[in-house]
């Protein structure tokens, strides 16, 4: 069975509230003209139609307040969506009850092809449909046109599982939209209220739908209630008995007069208008799909590449200059780090080194502003090299060649690893890594790669760097599961260790705002709160869960810190709008603290000595949170924490991926719960892993 879902906008802002209802007296008359009965139709609105609904529609009232209180049909985008998806999030959850298999959420003014449900009836089973070509109706000139990519268009467009809405079991028709919005998270606005990225968002989490082979819907303009304000000019085609026959439209004029507004003098007049408008929008459309598929294609670039940057480099390794190897090397310790420009994570394995380090470091990075604390403060000198871990071939081995004159005057060179070797990331700066480290120790220097981890199916590319790297490179593993994937991996010199920011220390204090707060929490708990919106595609109901955790823990006693770690924005918002989102759904309380930046890697650690448990899916914030002898529930990603948990004797505190629907409260929980077990294994564990740690300096005590 097919529900179709609809809502109204609210009395106060239509212009003509009548005529709302009349034009959806005709999409409903369109769906009425189904040739299968396999259907039903949901609309929900503030006020009940003046109308009889036709068979097979049910109604829901609701009484939402008016998305603009000031009226008029022209509201602000952001609170549309609110409303309609609000709306449209109950007729969802009405329809659960009739165990619907497909959903088709269509504008109430739009018009649908009367084989739609006879086609979704025949083809159960599959992943949804979108219509990429469909229609154009002007009921102002009762003319129309084709309408290629009509789902970027319409929001008439989509045919959907009815398990890609999740729709949450306790979820209730009578809901306030706070409610509603804690329920379905972030799919209230991404999927539910907007249309725009819908494929693209499904397609993030596995989910490929397919295009409809009909044209499904008429996207019908011209209404007078239209909030996009779109319009038919120019030349179009004059009414056709198709229209009648295929979506139950009838006409609005008559036929002289339909010709004269098709293809009359005003048409013609406004054609060029017309053209250069439709030239516009094209562009539009040419540029969002390139940006889309410019990763995918820099990606595939990058693959062709690796080979051949690989042969350029043996070789140059052939040439008179490289074939020397450093007798004499210096006293400074190379450090190779990334672009962890806002990472915390980053910034703590940076500064462990230099503060842990025995000889004096030499930092090579892209550029000064991947690093927030200055090398100079550190006591360590600076080397940008831009190009030696990114950038193209012909830069490449020029920064190679740059390398070869700095390894004269190095005694080791340290590369940092975390979670960035294993291809997931950067295929082609993973395996810079391992060339890089490989090229220093043919020449005769001690290299490295610091503590990182290793996915169980690392990327093709970083498989074979890895297997190919000299044995004279040490590989660090931060845990006993990454150790025991790379060695089936064919990794050879693999050594135990543990991450670089184990070695943080705590700073000797907070910022005064965050101090003054502890001080009026004395009493209570404090649990830090860290949500991570990278990790979306793995937890889509991540929002909604975080909102609830975060009153629960309130409502018990606790008290919550939501603490960003990292501020970088990358391609899903940064973390630090992320939670002023969260905190802005959550009811102003005296027990819940927003951070509105980042803290120092010490700061974390210092913070978290105030804590009893940290939730995250950021590991570095885990680690940190450990050094303070503090247990972290985490959003498990890539199987990364299950070896972090190994390493400190904490086996089942991590939430796989997946919807969450409670499952990240419940770990709390069973974590509060528990937690005198929990922080004494962590604290008895914690020592041998900070010995693990200083592994990381072993090789530069050795010269």
């Amino acid at each position: 069975m097919l529900a179709f879902i609809t809502s109204l906008r609210h009395p106060q802002n239509s212009s003509d509230y009548g005529r709302v209802e009349l034009l959806l007296q005709w999409t409903l008359r369109s769906i009425a003209n189904q040739t299968s009965g396999e259907y039903l139709v949901f609309v929900v609105a503030n006020q009940v139609p003046s109308f009889e609904l036709p068979e097979r529609v049910h109604f829901v009232e609701v009484d939402f307040p008016s998305p603009a209180p000031n009226g008029g049909r022209h509201t602000a985008r952001e609170a549309v969506l609110w409303d309609k998806g609000t709306k449209l999030a109950v007729g969802l959850i009405a329809a659960a009850g009739y165990d619907p298999e497909y959903v088709m959420i269509f504008d109430s003014d739009d018009f649908i092809h009367r084989d739609v449900v006879k086609f979704a009836d025949a083809n159960p089973g599959r992943p949804g449909w979108y219509i990429s070509d469909g229609w154009r109706y002007s009921r102002a000139t009762n003319a129309y046109r084709p309408l290629r990519g009509f789902n970027d268009e319409c929001g008439t467009s989509y045919i959907l599982p009815f398990a890609v809405y999740a729709v949450p079991a306790h979820a209730s028709v009578n809901d306030t939209q706070e409610q509603l919005a804690d329920a379905f998270g972030d799919r209230l606005l991404e999927i539910i209220g907007s249309h725009l990225h819908l494929v693209e968002w499904l397609a993030a989490r596995g989910h490929v739908i397919e295009k409809l082979p009909i044209r499904g819907a008429v996207h019908h303009v011209d209404t007078g209630e239209n909030h996009s304000r779109i319009t038919i000019r120019g030349l179009a085609r004059p009414y056709s008995r198709r229209l009648l026959r295929e979506y139950a439209i009838a006409p609005s004029r008559s036929r002289a007069q339909t010709w004269w507004s098709a293809i009359g003098p005003r048409a013609l007049i406004n054609l060029p208008r017309d053209l250069g408008f439709r030239a516009y929008k094209s562009a539009v459309k040419t540029k969002r799909a390139l940006r889309s598929r410019r990763g995918a294609l820099r990606l595939t670039l990058d693959r062709l590449t690796i080979p051949i940057e690989g042969v350029l480099e043996r070789l140059a390794l052939r040439g008179r200059a490289w074939r020397r190897r450093v007798v004499d090397s210096g006293d400074r310790a190379l450090l190779i780090v990334g672009p962890g420009a806002g990472s915390i994570g980053d910034e703590a394995m940076y500064q462990s080194f230099l503060l842990n380090s025995p000889l004096p470091v030499s930092v090579i990075a892209r550029n000064a502003n991947d690093l927030a604390r200055p090398p100079a403060e550190l006591r360590a000198r600076f080397s940008p090299l831009p190009n030696l871990l990114y950038g193209g071939v012909i830069s490449r081995m020029r920064a190679l060649a740059d390398f070869r004159r700095m390894l004269e005057s190095a005694s080791s060179v340290s590369v940092v690893g975390a979670d960035v070797v294993d291809g997931k990331y950067n295929p082609k700066a993973s395996v810079r890594r391992f060339r890089t480290a490989g090229v220093a120790a043919r020449m005769g220097i001690p290299a490295q790669i610091l503590g990182f981890s290793w996915n169980e199916a690392p990327d093709p590319a970083a498989l074979r760097a890895v297997r190919k790297v000299p044995p004279a490179v040490r590989l660090l593993a931060r845990d006993p599961i990454s150790a025991e994937r790379l060695i089936r991996s064919g990794a050879s010199n693999v050594r135990a260790a543990a991450d670089l920011a184990f070695l943080t220390k705590p700073s000797a204090d907070l910022p005064s705002t965050i101090e003054a707060w502890l001080r009026g929490q004395r009493g209570r708990r404090i649990v830090i709160v860290n949500s991570n919106p990278r990790l979306a595609g793995s937890f889509p109901d991540q929002m909604a869960e975080y909102c609830y955790l975060v009153r629960c823990l309130v409502a018990r006693g606790e008290s919550c810190v939501l603490l960003p770690h990292d501020s970088r924005d990358l391609g899903r918002g940064s973390e630090i709008a992320h939670l002023r989102r969260l905190a802005d759904e959550i009811r102003p309380s005296p027990h819940v603290l927003s951070l509105p930046e980042t803290l120092e890697p010490g700061e974390v650690v210092r913070l978290a000595q105030y804590a009893s448990l940290t939730i995250s899916g950021r590991m570095h914030l885990a680690i940190l949170s450990a050094v303070a002898g503090v247990p972290t529930v985490g959003l498990d990603y890539q199987g990364k924490f299950e070896g972090l948990y190994r390493l400190l004797d904490i086996a089942d505190l991590r939430v796989p991926q997946g919807e969450l629907d409670g499952r990240l409260v419940e770990s709390v929980e069973r974590a509060l719960a528990q937690l005198e077990s929990y922080s004494g294994s962590l604290r008895r564990a914690l020592p041998d892993v900070i010995r693990l740690a200083e592994r990381n300096f072993e090789m530069l005590n050795e010269n």
